[in-house]
């Protein structure tokens, strides 16, 4: 009894002093609350921070009470811009403290200090830290500023994509949660990040929307903003007069605002409007605005921006020296800066004035700093790429986990409820109950333990269902083996047998001695090559097939199929397009032999099943290794042929079998080959609209010496002279030139006709190649104002227009010939003949097979990248009724789709130019749609 009553009085007073001690911490946060509210009296934010660092030393507080002053003190420094100060206060609170509200208001905190000091990278930890909690906790309004503020720091970073999807994020929890000013500032960020990602047709929307139904609700700075951003968008879309009106209302909103900075940007939007409006001297006002602005400013990107607009009216303006000295400058500054954007910006106008001064060496030495650049900026993208990737993931986690901890509090809930209620039950029910519950486990075990011996069972019974049918689908599968197997070696032996019997007869006309003895050898070969591929297979099966593994280099590979392909789809009449997206050097590790024998059967399958398009070889470098993609527009499949494929012995039908031949176990043996090589093979496919397959192969990647073609031999023997090429087109401009240098030739290539009058007046050419159609002076101008001044050497028109009268109209005008477009190796080699000097010894068709040998998978790629672009334009044209510019627009497009053999977009092209020409206004909206369906179109096989 004594015991009993001492452990009670210990109890009693431990339980005392627990409240007691609750008591004095709870006194003591009262006492620090009532100081930091005297102290948040004090107009001098100094003596704040002082105050704060007084009662840290002063006093003796615990962890938490610490944590809250360094809080107060951090966000006091940060209150009079002392962001480093202010980092270490904060991150000591962070140590300190265990209250997860606390902490995700440091971490914010932290995030807005990293912001604004230039360190985006580590204000998106901050702010994710601070995220995760608000997501949590289903604080809507708070976890969208910060989504906001993370999408402005990725922006920072140069990472659009990822900033566009966090903008996303925020503003449907403003729409529903936040308030009106929130949402029209989370659309005015998007609008400008859409703007910068070039979607900008959607960006004018959201700027619209803005401007037309919500300006009014919008204050001083963000009225001139988005009539800023606008410009900017519209200046891009080719709308420069509405571009102007904006740009205007932004400068009115600035006159009585010291904001230096966004003055120059407008007066430089102004500048680029009216460069493109071709009114330089009013752009060269704006510049000098700008000019004066910055210099004040000091700031790199406003001199950047005055440099290179300079540069661009300068070269226009024809004077070089000034042009060379602005973008030499632009260059110096970007490099500073460290911003590879600019840099490449730069360096693209370099290129321009290098080569409107005939500077050839300088020309290359940009070039080849541009492709560095370029490539940084490619890695870069690899990288972003790859984050996002990885935050997306993280993203999915961080939401599973929020799922996860609110249905764990469900849980908790319930299992609270009903422990409550359990107690209550034992109480009033009392051993009759618990005798009851007994009875009822013991009950719902004996169902549970039923239930799982049926469940057993049913298992049990299917398995073994299964494995009939399995067996049972084996025994079928062997028949059909052994019956395809029986076909397959019966017909080449049928023919083999009957030619050797009629070879052997005494009447046999020997006249066709060589032509059976080839059908009784290419029966042989195919029986040879069944045998191989059912051997493969069957080595394959029984792990038994062994790979050569070696290093090789992946273009030399592709050459040869591309070489043998080519043939065949030429006597077919169809296109062979191989698009290389590899450098010349890039290598892997993998069996030469087994990679050349999936390719070539790939390919072989898609020429054999395509009687009119083309068949396409892509190649493209992967995160993981290399992906092959053999696309043709051949018979296509339907779904269920799609699901037997790659078994033996399958091909579409019956039909399919008799009409194109073939035993049906390539592809088999392909798929087993790459999965052999860890590897895969995929395919898509349409009824008659072609089939697509794609080769994945997880390979090691190294770097060899580049491989020693045809295409880098010394042919400079075949012509001798220089040439000077007038072309508009960027993409056919240097296909041109390409195959004119590769041919011996020495090229000077210029954009429009007024350039080649310039050239032809200081130099001295054997040939002179005019497009006809050009901007500023055409062709025909072109040459009537070089036989105004004397010039003798002979002049020939390159052009689409083919028609008999517009060739001999050209002829009669003075072109002493005349090259059409698409090139034609034999014509346009014979032209070349007729007026440049070339070894005797030489014939064309050697001129012929190393033009043929011209690289021009980069060019192709090039002019596929820019369709989107090329419908972008054509739409804006059309919209603004700029018929004249439209017309030549589409001439200009449908010789470059010609010249790369994009048909489909010549034919449309070449449709909506002759609606224009003849003024056949009904025609326009047909023509209209068949071009952007031709664009898109082909922008998806690219």
């Amino acid at each position: 009894m004594d015991s009993i009553i001492k452990k009670g009085i210990l109890r009693f007073v431990i339980i005392a002093g627990f409240c007691f001690s609750q008591l004095i911490f709870a006194l003591e946060d009262e006492a620090l609350t009532q100081q930091i509210d005297n102290i948040k009296q004090l107009d001098d934010v100094s003596q704040q921070i002082d105050a704060y660092h007084a009662i840290q030393t002063q006093h003796q507080l615990s962890n938490e009470q610490t944590a809250r002053i360094l809080h107060l003190i951090g966000a006091n420094y940060a209150k009079i811009s002392q962001l480093e100060n202010a980092i270490a206060p904060l991150k000591r609170a962070l140590l300190l403290t265990k209250n997860s509200r606390k902490r995700s208001d440091i971490n914010r905190l932290l995030g807005l200090i990293y912001y604004y000091s230039d360190q985006p990278e580590e204000a998106i930890a901050y702010y994710s830290k601070a995220l995760a909690f608000h997501l949590e906790h289903n604080a809507q309004v708070k976890a969208a500023h910060l989504e906001n503020n993370i999408a402005l720091a990725y922006e920072k970073l140069n990472q659009f994509s990822r900033a566009l999807d966090y903008y996303q994020q925020a503003e449907p929890r403003y729409v529903e949660y936040g308030t009106k000013q929130d949402v029209l500032d989370v659309k005015l960020n998007r609008a400008g990040l859409l703007a910068k990602l070039g979607h900008n047709y959607k960006a004018v929307e959201i700027y619209d929307d803005l401007l037309n139904n919500h300006y009014h609700e919008l204050d001083e700075d963000t009225q001139f903003l988005t009539h800023s951003n606008v410009a900017v968008s519209l200046n891009a879309l080719g709308k420069y007069n509405r571009a102007i009106k904006h740009l205007s209302d932004a400068k009115a909103i600035l006159v009585n605002k010291d904001d230096a900075y966004h003055l120059a940007s407008v007066e430089l939007n102004f500048a680029d409007s009216y460069i493109w409006l071709t009114d330089y001297h009013q752009a060269r006002v704006h510049i000098a605005n700008a000019a004066k602005i910055g210099k004040k400013l000091n700031n790199p990107t406003v001199n950047f921006s005055v440099a290179y607009h300079l540069s661009r009216v300068a070269i226009v303006l024809e004077e070089p020296e000034m042009a060379l000295e602005q973008i030499n400058n632009a260059i110096d500054i970007a490099k500073k800066t460290g911003n590879k954007q600019l840099l490449q910006k730069a360096y693209s106008q370099a290129l321009i004035i290098y080569g409107a001064n005939n500077m050839v060496s300088q020309a290359y030495g940009v070039r080849k700093q541009q492709q560095l650049v370029n490539t940084e900026i490619k890695q870069q993208n690899l990288k972003e790429r790859l984050a996002q990737e990885q935050a997306f993931e993280e993203r999915n986690q961080l939401e599973t986990r929020v799922t996860e901890l609110e249905k764990e509090k469900q849980i908790q809930k319930l299992a609270i409820e009903k422990s409550k209620q359990q107690r209550i039950f034992f109480i009033v029910a009392g051993l009759l109950s618990i005798l009851l519950i007994v009875a009822a486990q013991r009950r719902a075990h004996e169902r549970k333990a039923k239930k799982q011996l049926e469940v057993i069972v049913t298992q049990r019974t299917q398995e073994l269902q299964k494995t009939s049918e399995d067996l049972r689908q084996a025994s079928l599968v062997k028949s059909k083996f052994l019956a395809n197997m029986s076909h397959e070696i019966r017909t080449p032996l049928t023919a083999i047998i009957g030619h050797s019997e009629a070879m052997s007869n005494a009447h046999y006309d020997l006249r066709n001695f060589n032509k059976d003895l080839a059908i009784i050898n290419n029966n042989g070969k195919h029986l040879l090559d069944l045998i191989n591929d059912i051997l493969d297979i069957s080595r394959i099966e029984e792990n038994k097939l062994e790979l050569d593994i070696s290093t090789f280099n992946v273009s030399g590979l592709i050459e040869e199929i591309g070489t043998m392909f080519t043939t065949l789809a030429n006597k077919k009449n169809i296109d062979f397009y191989i698009i290389n997206a590899l450098d010349d050097d890039f290598a892997i590790k993998a069996d030469q032999f087994r990679l050349k024998q999936i390719l070539l059967n790939l390919c072989s399958n898609a020429v054999k099943f395509t009687d009119k398009g083309s068949v396409t070889l892509s190649i493209r470098e992967t995160f993981t290794g290399i992906r092959f993609n053999v696309i043709d527009t051949g018979i296509g499949m339907e779904e269920q042929q799609l699901e037997e494929i790659f078994d033996s012995f399958t091909q579409g039908d019956s039909s399919i079998t008799r009409r194109f031949g073939g035993s049906g176990l390539g592809l088999c043996l392909s798929e087993q080959l790459a999965n052999l090589m860890s590897g895969s093979i995929s395919v898509t496919s349409e009824v008659h609209k072609g089939s697509e397959f794609t080769l994945h192969l997880n390979v090691e990647k190294s770097k060899i010496a580049k491989p020693i073609t045809v295409a880098q031999r010394d042919d400079k023997a075949i012509f001798e002279g220089r040439v000077l090429i007038a072309e508009d087109h960027d993409d056919n401009r240097e296909l041109i030139v390409r195959l004119l240098r590769h041919l011996g030739l020495e090229v000077v290539a210029v954009e429009n006709g007024a350039q080649a009058v310039e050239e032809c007046k200081h130099g001295r050419f054997d040939l002179v190649l005019l497009d006809i159609q050009m901007p500023i002076l055409d062709g025909i101008g072109a040459l009537k104002q070089l036989q105004g001044s004397g010039f003798t050497q002979p002049i020939v028109a390159i052009t689409a227009n083919t028609m008999q009268h517009e060739v001999l109209s050209y002829l009669e005008q003075g072109f002493a010939d005349h090259i059409k477009k698409p090139l034609e190796q034999e014509n346009f080699i014979s032209t070349l003949r007729k007026y440049v000097s070339y070894d005797s010894k030489s014939r064309s068709h050697k001129a012929i097979n190393i033009s043929n040998t011209v690289d021009t998978g980069d060019l192709a790629a090039n002019f596929a990248a820019g369709l989107e672009r090329e419908k972008a334009a054509i739409k804006s044209l059309y919209s603004n009724e700029s018929w004249e510019d439209l017309q030549q627009a589409l001439h200009k497009l449908r010789g470059a789709a010609a010249m790369f053999k994009y048909h489909s977009i010549e034919e449309a092209a070449d449709y909506f130019e002759k609606a224009l020409k003849y003024n056949d206004k009904e025609a326009y909206s047909e023509a209209l749609e068949g071009i952007e369906y031709a664009l898109s179109s082909s922008q998806k096989v690219v």
